[in-house]
């Protein structure tokens, strides 16, 4: 499609749900910012009439993350992807859909880019007025795209606008009719499924000598997974095992499978490869065994089919143009004739640096085959149901997160297109993907575990501030005598008094007192690893690795150090994984900020726009919420409706802390957070700190991010007032938010391992400390 018409179509968008389906409109717009060519079309007479009001459409909306695969359910495509950028590799699959409009007979056909198209949808509507006869016998027919044909004689025309079709080149009969049985999209691959038996099928009719012609097709299957690539040491090519099921009513009637490619791909044995633009594709053939391989095209037979080459008037075409056009197909047909057969094929993408395909071995056995790829460091089995149920299982062993899963059977839910889309995911699922693995000694990701540890402590203090609505005990641990001083208001008020220190006067401690407050929310427990590790130091000169530590006990044993290791017990306990490195963004999601009834992510911030998070419309409680629905770092701060925000702010506010940190995690670098709605000071005293803790952090080889700005609230989404912001507000502390990466194994996550992950903690704790003695020493 000329840029043009696509800039077009983005403002008609515009122009018609501007104020109906704002997001949707927002993002047309953001589409049209991103198209090289801004101007519009003047192919129809129409088009000034569809380009109204579009300064009053909505600005243009950038989405900050998209699935890696979308189901148009109305246009029968799933658009799959590895990522947004011009090294990405973009796959269209079709089946399904409702509209018959210009739809070609292309039912389970499949195109794949990769810089360069490689798996080619053939043909052109070029001068369509001129070239009909190409349009109808060939471009619209299944032949011209990477399809299976089944060749009946005497088999009717499947007729299509444009000419008169005078032939069937084994095609389908129907643009409407096949079904998508199932589709899943996730961070490690796409999978869809789909039936286009009924496409083939043309109804009885009469052929020659009015003898019946019956059916020539009982069952036409395909299912596509797409394995997305992954950036582990260098990144890992793409691949796409393709499987085909076919059962034709006479083993006679011959089966050709079709893949279409801009030039005359090399066949070695079993594996083609074919190149276009700064793209290669390399399609080896599994099954069948006795598969016969020949490519079909060149000069006079580009665009063969029916025993006849639908040439075009070629005016004004470049070599280029004819190529994008699909001058060659590979045809892969059984070496002998059956009713019955299975096509395997996988097909690796690259640039044309990528010399050889990656090793793939057959898998048979038990009812069902598949391959094997080894590529890079990793190991994947994709296997499918030979027979019965469109199924199997597919697996990754190797370097990174291990996934063993059943493919899917049913289709995935997704819920818009213009905001975030979030999968769905039960919990029978999301226990299936928990991996097999045994997790470090020094990992604390549980509260039994916790409740041991502390049980053992025999140097500090160990008392319970809180219980929670799940009936689990939330304890602080203090090392350090308290140091008793003169306190005459509560901080809100000596603030408005234009005295701080009638709160409390903290320059005549000798000693800073630092608060950490351990995972408010209960599946980032990377935070409760790390105060579980710095209360064993503390209690003991060493880690939970038995590693001694010195120096950060030494800084320690200055300070009054106040421990809160869990936040929010209930929480925590709900996470059965007990750690999310090297799990996936799903199982964040999952785990993280639950699901709805209908089993779709709640995910982030709309699982904050419900609170509590309570009601029938709740499927599974995520771990950022207690056992009564409530997220501690945004209670009702003013009126609590959980116990465990009130007891951390007890604590800041009886011990007038000067330090205050709520440990998070995420999927990016270490990043300490701007407090909001606390004075500039503070947040310059913060982003001081920021500086410290990255510069250690970069010392010893660790990620980490950089300095926020300081700023006035304000703006559209201002930032909440949440816990970070209370404990200010009680205590006159610099307190914010530290987020750690958790370790995902996603693409464009920080990938760090369990020891990595303490380390940063531990750094943190050493900065923090650091920064408020020198200040101390002042």
């Amino acid at each position: 499609m000329p840029t043009s018409q696509l800039y077009t179509h983005m403002a008609n968008i515009r122009h018609l749900y501007g104020s109906q389906r704002p997001k949707d409109a927002a993002l047309a717009r953001h589409v049209q910012g991103l198209l090289p060519q801004k101007r519009y079309s003047s192919s129809w007479f129409i088009y000034p009439f569809l380009l109204t009001g579009l300064d009053d459409s909505p600005e243009a909306f950038v989405p900050d993350a998209m699935p890696k695969a979308r189901h148009f359910e109305n246009m029968g495509q799933i658009i799959m992807r590895s990522g947004t950028g011009p090294g990405d590799t973009y796959c269209m699959f079709s089946c399904g859909g409702i509209l018959e409009q210009h739809r070609h007979y292309d039912a389970l056909n499949f195109v794949i880019y990769h810089k360069g198209f490689l798996a080619l949808d053939s043909g052109t509507r070029y001068k369509e007025f001129d070239n009909g006869e190409h349009l109808a016998n060939y471009y619209a027919q299944t032949v011209a795209h990477n399809c299976i044909v089944v060749h009946q004689e005497e088999e009717p025309p499947a007729r299509y606008w444009g000419g008169t079709v005078v032939g069937n080149h084994g095609g389908q009969h129907r643009q409407l009719g096949s079904v998508v049985k199932a589709f899943e999209t996730n961070d490690d691959y796409v999978y869809v499924a789909g039936d286009s038996t009924a496409c083939y099928q043309h109804g009885l009719v009469k052929g020659p000598g009015e003898s019946s012609l019956g059916e020539k097709c009982e069952l036409m299957t395909r299912q596509i997974i797409f394995l997305i690539p992954r950036q582990i040491i260098f990144l890992i090519p793409n691949h796409f095992v393709i499987f085909d099921r076919v059962v034709s009513t006479d083993a006679s009637y011959r089966k050709d499978w079709l893949l279409h490619t801009a030039h005359e791909p090399e066949i070695r044995g079993k594996t083609i490869r074919a190149d276009h633009g700064k793209g290669r594709m390399f399609c080896r053939t599994m099954l069948p065994r006795d598969a016969a391989m020949q490519s079909v095209g060149g000069p006079g037979i580009e665009f063969r089919a029916a025993g006849k080459n639908w040439d075009i008037v070629r005016d004004g075409l470049t070599n280029e143009s004819l190529a994008l056009m699909g001058q060659w197909r590979l045809e892969v047909t059984p070496g002998n004739a059956r009713q019955r057969d299975i096509f395997l094929h996988v097909i690796q993408v690259g640039g044309q640096d990528l010399e050889q395909m990656d090793e793939a071995e057959l898998i048979e056995g038990d009812g069902r085959c598949g391959v094997m790829v080894k590529t890079g460091q990793q190991v994947w089995e994709v296997v499918f149901n030979s027979d019965g149920l469109l199924g199997g299982h597919i697996s990754r062993s190797g370097r990174g997160r291990r996934i063993s899963h059943n493919l899917a059977t049913e289709v995935q839910k997704q819920v818009g297109i213009a905001a975030r889309t979030y999968p769905a995911m039960t919990y029978e699922q999301a226990k299936v993907r928990i991996p097999t693995r045994e997790l470090p000694d020094f990992w604390v990701g549980e509260t039994e575990n916790l409740e041991k540890k502390l049980a053992e402590v025999s140097n500090g203090e160990v008392r319970v501030i809180a219980n929670t609505p799940g009936g689990r005990p939330m304890h602080l641990v203090s090392f350090g005598e308290r140091e008793y001083v003169t306190q005459k208001a509560n901080f809100n008020s000596a603030v408005g008094g234009q005295a701080q220190s009638a709160f409390m006067e903290k320059e005549a401690r000798y000693k800073p007192v630092i608060l950490f407050v351990g995972p408010v929310h209960g599946h980032e427990v990377e935070g409760l690893t790390g105060l579980a590790n710095l209360i064993s130091i503390m209690d003991t000169g060493y880690d939970l690795r038995e590693r001694e530590h010195k120096e950060l006990r030494e800084l320690g044993r200055r300070c009054r150090l106040l421990i809160i290791p869990a936040g929010n017990p209930d929480g925590t306990a709900r996470l059965e994984p007990r750690a999310l490195q090297g799990m996936g963004l799903d199982d964040l999601r999952f785990w993280g900020q639950g699901t709805w009834s209908d089993d779709t992510f709640c995910g982030w911030p709309q699982s904050k726009r419900q609170h509590p998070m309570v009601g029938e419309n709740i499927g599974f409680l995520g771990c950022y919420f207690n056992d009564a629905g409530i997220n501690p770092m945004h209670d009702e701060f003013f009126e609590p409706m959980g116990p465990e925000a009130p007891a951390i702010l007890k604590v800041a506010r009886e011990e007038g802390v000067d330090s205050a940190v709520s440990l998070h995690s995420h999927a990016s670098r270490p990043t300490l957070l701007r407090p909001a709605y606390v004075t500039t000071e503070k947040q310059e005293d913060v982003r001081k700190l920021a500086a410290e803790c990255y510069a250690i952090l970069n010392e010893r080889g660790l990620p980490h991010g950089s300095p926020f700005e300081t700023k006035a609230e304000g703006g559209r989404n201002p930032s909440p007032f949440n816990l970070t912001s209370a404990m200010y507000h009680v205590s006159g502390a610099s307190s914010f938010t530290f987020e750690c990466p958790h370790g995902l194994d996603s693409t464009g996550a920080c990938e760090v391992c369990f020891e990595e992950i303490l380390d940063i903690q531990l750094a943190l704790y050493e900065a923090m400390m650091r920064h408020e003695l020198a200040k101390k020493a002042r």
